[in-house]
This record gives C-alpha cells, structure tokens and sequence, in this order.
C-alpha cells in the first residue's frame, strides 16, 4: 500500500509546491490573455484574401477564418509565460514558498487543492467529444462505456497502491520484455492500413487531398525538379532529403507509404525508449505508451477513417522531433561535444524538412540547454556557449541544404516561397477552425505542460542534476511549439495528433509523483493528482486492447490484399493511360494526379505545385497558361465525379488547344492531344 501522511513539512513537500505554482501561474497566464486580447482586438486588423485563393469547380469561394487576433494573442502568451516562469525562478528560487502557512492554509493545500485541480482535469474532458474519439470509437466500446471506465478506475486505483517497489532500472530479460511488447504494439498501429499499394486507391478524396500531395513534390523531384526552383513544396523540404532512396526503389503508393510506415515506426521506438528510461514503473511505462499509440494516429482508423494515410503528420511532422527529444536525453544524460553538434546536426535537418515542426524542435532544445545553467545557478557562460553551439550547428546545417539545393538547382531559388504555403495558410486563414473558448480539452494539454515545465525548473532550482528534468522541460517546450498546428486548425482531431509529448510528460509526472508518495517525500494526497492520467492511461489500455484482435486480422487483410484492386475506377484509368501514354510526358489533370504520375513513372511537364497544392488563383493561372502555351504532348483530364478536378482548369480552352483522341471506357477520363499545326499565339494568355 502507499504510505500513510508522515506529516511531511510544507517547506520538504515539493509537489505541494509545485501544485501551488502551476495554480498561480495559470491564473496570471488567464489575465493575461485577456488583457492581450483586449488591445490585440483593438490594434490588429483581419487581413483579406483580394481574390488571390481559388474558387471551387462550381465559383464558389472557399472557406478562409482569419485569426490574426487569435494568433497574436497564443504567440504572445506562449513567449511571455515560459519567460515569466523561469524569471521567477531565477529571482526567487524556491525560499518564498518554504515558510510555513496557517493551518487551514496547509490543509486546502494538502487535500482541497489537489482535488479541485484533479476534478478539473477531469472535466475538460468530459463535456467534449476528445473522449469518445479517443476512446470509445468503436460500437461495442460505446455500448460498454460506464464498464469500461469503472475497469479503468479499477485499474488505475491498482497502479496507485501497487506493493511492489520500483524499480532502479530494468533488467536483461525485462527490457527484452519490454521491448518485444512494444514491437508488436508498434506493429498492430502501423499494418492495418498505412502500408498500401496503388490496388487500395479508390475515388475517396482522401487519397486525392492527403497522399496525392505528399507524393507529388516526392515525385518531381526524383525526376529532377529541386523544390523552390521549380516548385513549393507545403509539408517541407523533405523530398530533396528521401529522393534519392526514390530514385532506387521507384516512386509508387507501395514504396511511399512502406518507407514512411518505417519512419514511423523509427520514431514510435524513439518515443517508446524515452517512456522506458524515464518512467520507472513497468506498468504506468506500459500503459502510457499503449496510449501514445491511439493519438499517433492509430485513433483515425479505429474511428472508421480506414483509407485516410494521413502521413502529413505521422511521421513527416512527428518523425525529427521523437528522435531530436530521444538524442537529446542522451546528451542530457551523458553530455559530449560530439553528441551536441550531433544534436544540432539532427536540429538543422528537422528545420529543413519541416520548418512548422523543425523550429519547435530548435528552439526547445537550444533553451533548455540555455535555461537550465541560469535557474540551477551553474557557470553561466559555459550554459551560454553550449547553447550557442548548439545552435550555431542547426543553423550551419540548415544553411548547407540550401546550398546543396541551390547546386543542384544550377540558377537561384525562390526564397519567397520557403514559407509560402504558411502565409497562406495562417495570413489569410485557409481552412482554419478557430480555437473554442469554452472550457475544452487543449486547456488540460497547456496545464500539463505547464506542470512538466515547473517540476523541471523546481528541480533546477534544488540542485538535482537529473536528465529527466531536462526532459521535462524541452517536452513541455516541444509540446508548446507543436501546439500551434492545432491552434491554426482547432479541430479535436488534430487535438490528438499534437497530444503525444503531453501524454509523455504526464506518465513521467504521474510515475515521479507516486514514487514521491511512496517514499514518504510528499503528502498523500498528493496521489490524487495522479488519478486523471492514470484513468487516461487505463483507458488507452483498454482501447488498444480491446482493438487488438481486430487489428491482427486488418493486419493480415491488409497486407494479403495488396496485389487486389478495390475500385474499378482507378483500375480502368490507369490501363487507360498505360496504354496510351507511350512513355511521353503527359499532364495529368484529374483527381490522383501524383498517385497517376508515379505509377506510369513520369513527371508532371510544368512547373509549379500540384492540384492539390493550387490553392492560390495565381498558381491556377500560371498552370493553365503553361498548358496552353508550353510544349505539352498530352494531356489527360478528368470529367467525370471521383476524376474530375476541384478546381477549374479551364477545361474548355484545353480542349480547344488539345482536341479529344479518346476516352477511357468507364468514361471518366479523356486524352487531349494538341492538333497538329495550331499556332499557340490562337490562344488568350491567362483564365
């Protein structure tokens, strides 16, 4: 059982301390954006979008929620609060909160405080639908849900009053243990349904809006186009890194989505060897990573999303970070020069292959390594100069890829569109969802990183000289920058696809607190604090589980059935263009385009992003321009429902400048070929 109360002092019980902090922070982080927002409101003006994004097929515009304000008000918030934080740490340490208070006081801080902060966790959660996506996606867990979480509080009150002692470290066979469980975790999130071939592509727009636009810049160039010089690219630059496994295997929706199932799976052992190393009881290590398996996309194909691989996410944006977060506790471990320009090294790359993601993972480490010499009051120029190498390392390394590509290139890049798709994105707000105000889930996710960013500068601050405070810190930091792909697009879904360095940061929190309680270091209440993410994590037990045996059998499905086609559409188009392609370099404009392209093994002949990366009107018209001034052979154009484009690419004029030669026989899809001997000068410049 855990111990009774020894009556811990109030100046000894660090937790309380801690409890005391995150309370007073929040509150002040609260005012504070509310006086953000109020003169954000009044200085910030929305800005228009003047006709630049495209309209739809039908004219109409799409959906664009500017949120300058909005935006203003997170940045400013979440630059100032881990500064306020670590400010006042660095002035007052821990002695303010080691005289003693009154007795009533001491009692709401032993027992009130923790279960008021406890219930409110709680709450967030329950009035939301995060739960049911989470948890209870399939029927028979909705049916069973009061069972399922009265198993859950069960179990979680186990984890609480577990008898044995934990342990130091792990031993031969329990890693071995451990770490077969996680392959075969690992395994069953991964085999259902992200490896696929182009068999499992069907007319859902899906394939078209997701993998279309990941596959397309991989694609151009492979075939020697160098991003930013022929093309934009809107999830990074990481095709000019993996192009040239590409240029071996071949590009295809086979090869494409085995090598990213792979880095996934690379990044998943990342996060599962730093869950293993800094959660010292087996159980609570065990169920936080079966958890962090459901939000690392495995809770899209439990809720029915079977097609959708959403690798934009997982593993493009969640690959550098989990193996950045991993290398960097092990320099925090056991610090090296070597292992520092390592890390920059690994810095620098993730900037370069994502910046939305890379800049999150520069930042947090650099401050953490810039932070930590300040609050523990450790020799402050060498806390400096470390940092500064670090950093001076990322930079270099970001610097020589552009150089490489510029090489490569042979003539200037565009350096305006390195954060082309950002500004339009997040300038005009392209298929943003404003952040609900209410109360709601991300406030929990800000609060536990609140929580992971205090326990580790009070640790600073009491000289413990431990790599998991490190951890704690660049996590919460992480976590902080990751956010920001939801505060753009506040769906619940992406909620869960940024929640992992959270749920990380609360298995290490919920396992040091009850190593505390165990130890008699805190009081115990304290234990209460502990309560919601173990309930979280029994839950996600419990889910993943229960979704076990149907995993297998997807598993094997899916694999067995790469070589059988699932739509009739897809299967008669490409024996249509494989048949009459001829080895040119046709233009396809038709949903699928880069999927097409891939799989006949040719390029697209124009310059400029894909279909689905035209979301500007001067994208479109400098495409359909090229189209009917450039030397084009072919041109395959989709007409029909599930083919036909999302956008107008002026349809009419291509078929003027590139009559009909024949049709595919479902009738979806036409062949133009340009008539012989048509002046292009017949035809008007622009759409």
């Amino acid at each position: 059982m855990l111990a009774k109360d020894a009556g811990v002092p109030s100046s000894d019980d660090i937790v309380s301390k801690n409890l005391i902090l995150i309370v007073c922070l929040s509150l002040a982080i609260a005012v504070l954006t509310v006086i953000v927002w109020f003169f954000a409101n009044g200085l910030i003006t929305l800005p228009t979008p003047d006709q630049v994004l495209v309209h739809d097929r039908l004219g109409n515009p799409y959906v664009v929620a500017p949120e300058p304000v909005e935006r203003a008000v997170f940045v400013t918030l979440a630059a100032l609060a881990p500064i306020m934080l670590v400010g006042w740490f660095w002035v007052c340490g821990m002695g303010r909160m080691n005289r003693s208070a009154p007795r009533r006081v001491q009692l709401a801080i032993d027992v009130v405080l923790p279960f008021v902060a406890a219930s409110f966790l709680c709450l967030l959660f329950w009035y939301s639908d995060f739960l049911d996506i989470f948890f209870f996606s399939t029927p028979w867990m909705k049916s069973h849900k009061r069972e399922l979480i009265g198993v859950a509080l069960c179990l979680s009150l186990i984890v609480m009053v577990w008898k044995k002692p934990l342990p130091a470290s792990y031993g031969r066979w329990t890693a071995a243990g451990w770490w077969m469980l996680a392959a075969i975790a690992i395994a069953l999130q991964i085999l259902p349904y992200r490896i696929a071939s182009v068999n499992a592509v069907t007319v859902s727009p899906v394939w078209s809006v997701h993998l279309d636009a990941v596959m397309y810049p991989i694609n151009q160039v492979v075939h020697g186009a160098t991003l930013i010089a022929d093309l934009p690219s809107q999830y990074g630059f990481y095709p000019e890194i993996i192009s040239p496994i590409f240029k071996l295997v071949g590009v295809s929706v086979l090869s494409v989505t085995v090598f990213f199932a792979i880095l996934h799976a690379m990044a998943l052992f990342a996060v599962a060897a730093i869950v293993i190393k800094y959660v010292r009881s087996r159980l609570i290590a065990l169920m936080a990573f079966l958890t962090i398996l459901i939000a690392t996309s495995l809770f899209m194909y439990l809720n029915g999303i079977v097609e959708d691989i959403y690798v934009q996410y997982y593993p493009i944006r969640f690959f550098w970070p989990a193996v950045a977060l991993l290398l960097f506790a092990s320099y925090s471990a056991n610090p090296g020069r070597a292992k520092l320009c390592a890390l920059g090294v690994v810095a620098g790359l993730s900037i370069f292959w994502n910046i939305d993601t890379g800049i999150p993972v520069m930042i947090s480490i650099g401050a953490t390594l810039f932070v930590k010499p300040i609050i523990a009051r450790r020799a402050f120029v060498q806390g400096t100069l470390t940092a500064a190498l670090f950093s001076v390392v990322a930079v270099c390394t970001v610097l020589a890829c552009f150089v490489v590509m510029r090489i490569k290139a042979g003539g200037a890049l565009d350096l305006g569109d390195v954060l082309a798709y950002q500004k339009i994105f997040y300038m005009t707000g392209f298929g943003m969802i404003p952040m609900p105000l209410v109360p709601d889930p991300w406030q929990a996710v800000l609060a536990i990183y609140i929580a992971g960013a205090v326990t580790a500068l009070s640790g600073w601050a009491r000289g413990h000289d431990r790599s998991v405070n490190d951890v704690l810190f660049c996590s919460a930091l992480l976590g902080l920058g990751l956010f920001t792909y939801f505060q753009g697009r506040s769906h619940v879904f992406c909620l869960v696809l940024v929640a992992w360095p959270a749920i990380l940061i609360s298995a290490i929190l919920a396992d040091q607190t009850l190593r505390a309680v165990s130890k008699r270091t805190t009081r115990l209440s304290s234990a209460i604090l502990t309560l919601p993410f173990l309930m979280f994590f029994s839950l996600g037990t419990l889910t993943f589980i229960s979704a076990s045996q149907g995993l297998f059998a997807s598993s094997e499905r899916n694999l067995s059935s790469l070589k059988t086609a699932k739509d009739a559409t897809v299967v008669d188009e490409l024996s249509f263009m494989h048949s009459t392609y001829r080895g040119r370099n046709c233009l396809i404009l038709s949903q699928r385009q880069a999927i097409y392209s891939a799989e006949l093994g040719i390029a697209s002949p124009m310059k400029g992003p894909g279909l689905v990366e035209t979301i500007l009107q001067q994208y479109l018209d400098k495409l359909v321009d090229r189209a009917l001034h450039d030397t084009v052979e072919c041109v395959y154009l989709g007409v029909k429902e599930g083919t036909i484009t999302y956008i107008d690419v002026g349809d009419a004029l291509l078929k003027a400048r590139f009559p009909v030669i024949s049709t595919n026989p479902l009738g979806t899809m036409m062949l133009l070929e340009p008539a012989p001997g048509t002046p292009d000068q017949s035809f008007p410049s622009g759409h």
